[in-house]
């Protein structure tokens, strides 16, 4: 494995009993199939992940409205025409590339799209994100939304060695990087990468295969746990 990572802690602080010590564990003690299922759980049993709400500018704080609107100006000012949603859920930001693009993919091995969204002209593709089964640089865009904390620490150099195959102008990603709060007590800890912004994700995981790292937007209050990198490849 080319990355070494540190271990992960398995609930948020904020989140522990008065008398409840903090666990640190490993990102990978569960095997990928493990992982994998969990999520087909999720998918089947719940409305994980219930992003709408933050691609139409429902959270009370206004980030996703402005993160979003931040990408939508990118989307217009670079003339994207194809782009790749990663762990793409029920395919919301999907929906929202459809007006700016002509071709969209969305790529998820557990969720299914919504029904509305599959209406919309989107090539929805169950896969993992390790083997895309698309063309060498057959989209000039490729985003991810609080995805890449969750792949299985053991897959993350082909993940993104898939990535930079696929696309062939841009990336877009944004990474959260402390642990998980949903449905813990029923799947435990689900984001097995809880590494530094810029020491990790910058440094060691794009600058090495892109042409310009740099962030999009940063919002006021979440500058620790969330970033949202744009690369130049």
């Amino acid at each position: 494995m080319r990355y070494k990572f540190n271990k992960i802690k398995n609930k948020k602080d904020g989140r522990l009993k008065p008398d409840e010590k903090q666990i640190y564990l490993d990102g990978n003690h569960e095997d990928f199939e493990t992982v994998k299922n969990k999520y087909v759980w999720l998918a089947d049993n719940t409305r994980y992940p219930n992003t709408k709400k933050n691609y139409d500018g429902g959270r009370v704080d206004g980030h996703w409205s402005g993160l979003i609107g931040g990408i939508t100006s990118f989307l217009k000012e670079e003339k994207i025409t194809s782009a790749l949603d990663i762990g793409c859920g029920r395919g919301a930001f999907c929906n929202i590339l459809t007006d700016y693009c002509s071709t969209v993919h969305g790529l998820d091995f557990a969720i299914k799209p919504d029904e509305e969204y599959c209406k919309k002209g989107i090539d929805f593709i169950k896969s993992d994100a390790h083997t895309i089964p698309l063309s060498d640089k057959s989209v000039e865009l490729v985003t991810s939304f609080d995805f890449l904390e969750h792949i299985h620490p053991d897959y993350l150099e082909k993940t993104i060695k898939e990535m930079f195959r696929v696309g062939s102008k841009y990336m877009i990603h944004k990474i959260a990087s402390g642990p998980s709060k949903g449905f813990h007590e029923q799947v435990g800890q689900l984001h097995l990468i809880q590494e530094h912004r810029q020491q990790f994700w910058v440094n060691e995981v794009f600058k090495p295969h892109a042409k310009k790292v740099k962030n999009l937007c940063r919002v006021p209050g979440f500058e620790q746990n969330y970033s949202t990198i744009l690369i130049e490849i």
